[in-house]
């Protein structure tokens, strides 16, 4: 087997890698071999790709993701190499913190490697509601003004420097102000729709936005006040899924996490 570099002209060809409940995939991957900081890489054997996998790398943390082996070559090994060459190759690149995702049949593949579980993130599904005329006067739309305030809460939450994510996305955030100050903002656009929040209250009503577009929502267990209201629109909790790392922990605040990005960056 040999591990290449995945190109644009190989997105097609992945169909039958896409694992159960990963459709509309493709145009993230598309994505990846677009941008910089995003390297995706193929596994090939007899001249047919058998497996891909990507290490996004912000400043000092990178994440590894879409992780995906086609069934015929499963329990084979072939996820444990992408993965191995993957870590090899962000801390090639002197990154001492690595982090993913893990669903159910991948967990035990990084746990050979490895990687040890943090947290997880709870999966809820439910009815979306119709916007209520009531919503909170807090929240306006973004204003250039406030980006510093953006990045900094977002690096107080994540513990990582992940603002080359959020360049094309700011124009469509909303954020909860009060006295000027942002306690917190969601970008529809990004992922899942990040939502993150520094004030309960904030972090409640933003969430009350993405109801009337989304019926799902995914955040750290460590966040007791997303659940609650959760509860409170009779959302279920689905399942759960891993967040693990490898190397050095980041400090970050889950609590303030209402809504991830995606399994590519938590």
């Amino acid at each position: 087997m040999n591990v290449e570099r995945l190109k644009r002209s190989d997105v097609n060809l992945l169909l039958d890698l896409i694992p159960e409940g990963w459709e509309g995939v493709l145009p993230i991957i598309h994505w990846y071999t677009c941008v910089s900081f995003c390297h995706p890489f193929k596994i090939v054997k007899k001249q047919k790709i058998v497996g891909v996998g990507v290490a996004v790398l912000h400043q000092d943390t990178a994440w590894l993701s879409h992780i995906m082996v086609h069934p015929l070559y499963r329990k084979r090994g072939v996820g444990a190499a992408i993965t191995q060459y993957l870590i090899d190759f962000v801390c090639e690149k002197g990154i001492k913190s690595i982090y993913l995702i893990a669903t159910e049949m991948g967990a035990p593949v990084y746990s050979k490697l490895g990687f040890e579980v943090e947290t997880e993130y709870c999966v809820f599904k439910g009815e979306k509601i119709k916007l209520e005329e009531t919503l909170s006067d807090k929240i306006i739309p973004y204003r250039s003004e406030y980006k510093e305030q953006i990045l900094l809460m977002d690096r107080l939450t994540s513990g990582e420097g992940r603002s080359a994510y959020f360049d094309e996305h700011l124009e469509q955030a909303q954020i909860f102000i009060k006295d000027e100050v942002i306690e917190g903002f969601y970008m529809p656009t990004l992922g899942d729709g990040l939502i993150i929040a520094t004030k309960p209250l904030a972090g409640k009503e933003l969430m009350k936005l993405r109801l009337a577009t989304k019926d799902f929502f995914i955040f750290p267990q460590d966040n007791t006040i997303a659940a609650e209201l959760m509860s409170e629109y009779n959302f279920k909790e689905m399942y759960k899924v891993k967040r693990m790392f490898l190397g050095e922990r980041i400090k970050w605040n889950p609590e303030y996490l209402y809504n991830r990005v995606g399994g590519n960056i938590g």
